[in-house]
């Protein structure tokens, strides 16, 4: 494995990369060195290096950042409708890829980063925080070790509060979506993360949908039964329009006992006994993905979300907004590998 920071660039400098992306990458500041950050609007760039990245260049373009010989990675922190976009011109440069979910709007634009990615050398990593979180993960190892034997049913109900004050809402391009599904395509790709790493790939999804206190005008509110190839099925119901944000509890039902998955703790309940797992629930998963990318890039390994893992979370997605507005259950188009 190489030794040294690996020198990445931020392109877009907005409330993800300063609250969600900064923070993980200044406390791993001896494997990650910023040399550049881009924003279309250079005075916001300038003030986001100025107050966490003194030492990084200032851009107004990717092709800018890519045209610089020492970045050796790109963080891409951009509105849905442009990543797409983005990490294909990042992987042809020859770059490591680390970008923000969803990889794509669609299907089809994801097939475009599928299509670059295949083959490529540098590393194309996906920052779904979710696959790293330890509460999911732990459920998975559960799954893997047989303590409840076949998962057969999975229940989720993720109750999130979305106002018109919330900085995220007040996001230009989250106020008017250019891409399907607002929120639900935006934050739903979460849960689709979890549902797929612990029993996917999905095969197929029903959905209803409908507006709860909507910000943006769209459906915000889904319930949707999803099968997996595995035979397991979930259901799944997400709002954004919760007064509140409620505390959420996974649960996953085997032929010889349940998980109940909390934030803060774990429970395995079997005819032997239930049998708790402590979980460290300040972990978000940030810090997480950021070492796995930076020892992908130094061992030469894949990471771990690559973008086929991150086109199926979207495909699920794509399937329950389908589903939605068709009335039927519709096929989840998973990459092809």
């Amino acid at each position: 494995m190489s030794d040294g920071p690996v020198r990445l660039a931020l392109v877009g400098t907005g409330i993800a990369a300063r609250i969600l992306h900064a923070p993980a990458l200044v406390a791993l500041g001896d494997r990650f060195e910023v040399v550049a950050v881009a924003n279309r609007t250079p005075e916001k760039a300038e003030a986001f290096r100025r107050e966490l990245f003194p030492g990084a260049r200032v851009y107004r373009t990717l092709d800018e950042v890519l045209a610089d010989p020492r970045v050796e990675a790109v963080d891409l922190l951009l509105p849905i409708a442009q990543t797409a976009a983005a990490a294909v011109a990042t992987i042809r440069a020859g770059k490591h890829l680390i970008t923000e979910k969803p990889v794509a709007a669609s299907t089809r634009e994801g097939e475009e980063v599928l299509a670059a990615a295949a083959g490529a050398k540098a590393v194309a990593a996906v920052a779904e925080n979710y696959r790293f979180q330890p509460r999911f993960r732990t459920v998975r190892a559960i799954l893997g070790a047989g303590d409840i034997g076949a998962p057969r049913l999975i229940t989720w109900s993720l109750l999130w509060s979305m106002t018109p004050e919330n900085p995220y809402a007040k996001t230009d391009w989250r106020a008017a979506p250019a891409f399907p599904g607002g929120f639900v395509l935006d934050g739903g790709v979460h849960a689709a993360a979890v549902l797929n790493l612990v029993a996917g790939p999905a095969r197929s999804a029903q959905a209803i949908a409908t507006r709860l206190h909507s910000v943006d005008g769209l459906d915000n509110t889904v319930s949707a039964g999803i099968e997996f190839a595995s035979g397991t099925i979930a259901h799944l119901l997400m709002t954004w329009g919760a007064r509140d944000k409620e505390p959420d509890m996974l649960r996953v039902f085997g032929d010889e006992g349940e998980i109940l998955a909390a934030s803060d703790r774990i429970e395995v309940r079997t005819p032997a006994g239930t049998r708790e797992h402590p979980i460290d629930s300040g972990a978000d998963g940030y810090r997480e993905e950021f070492e796995d990318f930076y020892e992908a890039i130094r061992a030469q390994r894949p990471p771990g979300v690559t973008i086929a893992d991150a086109f199926d979370d979207m495909a699920v997605i794509e399937a329950i907004l389908a589903s939605a507005a068709s009335g039927h259950r519709e096929p989840v188009r998973t990459a092809r590998r």
